[in-house]
């Protein structure tokens, strides 16, 4: 089953580009990622590099939730029926430096970043993604759902 959720992510790395995006929350707090895809060995890095400190109020998010809202992302590209597993994770390394607001540390709040923060880590991605285009060669449609 994990061998199989790893192939469908592969398959979209496949179609995906290199992309970035930012989204500033309303408390001023900012929200990178850049998504480098490495084609050769149908890998994704996900780099969080950018983004705000962690913050004094609560919009801090555990970083198993950034990891949860990547693994949400790239499952909800995928095409094919699939239970979402830990083998959707297995091509994709994530870069979130220690000390923001996505890997906030002891004693940081983080009852918002399970919920408001989380969201946009998602549409940070999906605005990552949403450049995707359908690449020379391959017959495979990149569908955002």
């Amino acid at each position: 089953m994990q061998d199989n959720a790893e192939a469908a992510v592969r398959k979209v790395i496949d179609v995906l580009k290199d992309g970035s995006f930012s989204y500033e929350m309303d408390n001023g707090a900012v929200i990178r990622v850049a998504i480098r895809i490495d084609h050769a060995r149908r890998e994704a890095t996900i780099d969080f590099t950018g983004t705000s400190a962690q913050q004094a109020n609560n919009f801090n998010a555990p970083l198993p939730v950034t990891r949860a809202a990547v693994l949400y992302v790239f499952r909800t590209l995928v095409d094919d029926e699939i239970p979402m597993n830990a083998g959707c994770m297995k091509p994709l390394h994530l870069i979130v430096p220690e000390g923001c607001m996505l890997y906030p540390q002891f004693p940081a709040a983080v009852v918002a970043g399970n919920v408001e923060t989380s969201q946009v880590v998602t549409d940070c991605l999906y605005g990552c993604a949403g450049g995707a285009r359908r690449q020379p060669g391959h017959h495979e449609q990149l569908h955002l759902r």
